[in-house]
């Protein structure tokens, strides 16, 4: 049997600098997100893709693991990708109402409208130009995050994949835990799985919203 490194789930040590820099990289994103043109978004989009598939392998091999730090790691991964999911394409479909139309709970369609040359269109539900997507500031970032959102999910599929790397890990590393870890590492699991679940079962009317 393998020995187990270490015994705590969270035995990071961030200095202040370091944590200085994570506060950076998101204030950083979150403004590129606001400010972006469609023509630096493709390089934006490239680098948060490529960014999508370093984590993806990262996931595999800290499945492969027997430290409970690791384990650790993957939590943070987990959490951060559901928040991302949750604030970006969920958050914003059900904002936008299309969610409620999808559901059969909303029997409204989106009234016809004039376009400035005089013809007359039927209004959908296009992010772009409906909430939260017009919202000052907040809608751009959340319209970049339900667009990103596309690769954590396919290619690759970033979120199933730690999610599962998560599970595997918990199991390999049940009999070492606490019964106080391993309910945080459960709750954490089962927590950060709910949006990653929905987009599984219901990403195909989410992402067709996303990409009318």
């Amino acid at each position: 049997m393998q020995s187990v490194e270490g015994g705590s789930l969270f035995d990071f040590r961030f200095s202040l600098r370091t944590l200085l820099f994570l506060f950076t990289a998101v204030c950083l994103f979150l403004a590129f997100c606001a400010l972006i043109t469609e023509i630096g978004f493709i390089a934006f989009e490239n680098a948060f893709l490529l960014c999508c598939l370093a984590l993806t392998v990262l996931a595999v091999w800290l499945a492969t693991c027997n430290s409970p730090r690791h384990l650790g790691v993957l939590i943070v991964c987990h959490l951060a990708i559901a928040i991302f999911l949750f604030v970006g394409p969920i958050l914003s479909y059900h904002l936008n109402g299309r969610a409620w139309y999808d559901y059969g709970l909303s029997p409204w369609n989106p009234p016809q409208f004039h376009f400035q040359d005089g013809t007359i269109g039927v209004r959908d539900y296009d992010p772009k130009f409906t909430r939260p997507g017009v919202w000052p500031v907040i809608g751009p970032i959340m319209l970049v995050m339900t667009w990103l959102s596309i690769g954590l999910m396919i290619l690759p599929p970033t979120a199933p994949v730690v999610s599962i790397a998560l599970l595997v890990l918990a199991i390999r590393l049940r009999r070492v835990l606490t019964k106080r870890q391993s309910i945080f590492v459960w709750s954490s699991w089962a927590i950060g799985l709910g949006p990653v679940l929905y987009l599984v079962l219901w990403g195909g009317k989410v992402f067709e919203w996303i990409v009318d």
